[in-house]
């Protein structure tokens, strides 16, 4: 892979934020992404009536590790970047190197890319619903509808903040 490339430039960014991310965070991550496969078998597979506390129990873990992603302010570092010294020139790179990561302190790229992931296939099990009209499952439906928007409202937050 060419080490100039905007997807390469991507990978490390991601990379360096997810590993700089702690444990509990991950886990939240992947039973993020879990419930969100709870919710897409829920749409296109009838529950009976007993399950019903079951699907609220989902619904609302579903929106809380979502609001939780979507809204983290992790810092890895207590350190302050601190100016560039005028010692060697391998420093500044280095010191370069450490303001670069402070700014990236917030996990956004990996939150970014989450968000995209989670939307994209939100509509497209909205879209196959939809066809299908396998619409019986109204509260799944409404999860669906509610995180379309708030990983729309989260994107554009974070498109209107770079412009």
């Amino acid at each position: 892979m060419n080490k100039n490339s905007s997807i390469y430039k991507l990978y490390k960014k991601l990379k360096y934020e997810w590993g700089h991310l702690d444990f509990a965070t991950k886990c939240i991550f992947f039973i993020g992404i879990l419930l969100l496969f709870q919710l897409i078998y829920a749409i296109f597979v009838p529950a009976n009536a007993l399950d019903s506390t079951t699907q609220i129990v989902f619904r609302t873990s579903t929106s809380s590790i979502f609001g939780f992603i979507l809204g983290m302010a992790h810092s890895y570092s207590t350190k302050k970047a601190s100016p560039p010294s005028e010692e060697s020139e391998d420093h500044e790179k280095q010191e370069f190197v450490f303001n670069k990561d402070i700014n990236l302190n917030k996990a956004t790229h990996v939150r970014i890319l989450f968000s995209t992931t989670v939307c994209i296939i939100c509509i497209i099990v909205l879209m196959i619903a939809n066809r299908t009209n396998n619409l019986s499952y109204q509260e799944g439906i409404i999860q669906l509808r509610d995180l379309i928007s708030t990983t729309i409202g989260f994107l554009i937050s974070k498109a209107s903040h770079h412009h």
